[in-house]
């Protein structure tokens, strides 16, 4: 799991107030957490952060079929399993190409990243092109 703090630095940017609990992470690296007695899910491919439900709600998300099956991301992951193989345990299925900009959701544009890590690069991109206009033209600089 991903440190509360390294969490509220990487991606604290896009919430309402401080982040105020970690309560879950999927094997794409998608978050749930908890701010303002709010249930957030962070979709760290897609750059969003999205509010779910009430906090006093976060039981009935797991009642919800859809949220189950997009949630657990099982024919994504069978699809990695069968190029890929296994994910180390504290790794994440990540994007070479963020899908945000334009990456594929296939196993030829996805490795395993150390949760943490994956969830902290992500964030800085999101903050860096949340104020961008769809379509903007991006260039990615990657340093040491």
């Amino acid at each position: 799991m991903i440190a509360l703090d390294e969490l509220r630095s990487s991606w604290g940017w896009a919430f309402p107030a401080q982040i105020d609990a970690i309560l879950d992470s999927n094997r794409f690296g998608n978050l749930l957490v908890v701010c303002q007695e709010s249930i957030y899910r962070i979709v760290v491919e897609d750059s969003a952060v999205v509010r779910l439900c009430p906090e006093g709600q976060y039981g009935d998300l797991w009642q919800d079929a859809g949220f189950v099956k997009d949630w657990t991301c099982e024919r994504w992951l069978a699809s990695f399993a069968s190029a890929r193989g296994d994910i180390p345990d504290g790794h994440v299925i990540s994007f070479i190409v963020p899908a945000i900009l334009g990456g594929q959701y296939s196993p030829e544009n996805w490795r395993t990243t150390p949760l943490s890590e994956y969830v902290q690069c992500y964030g800085d991109i999101a903050r860096q092109i949340s104020l961008l206009p769809d379509g903007a033209q991006v260039q990615i600089k990657v340093s040491p």
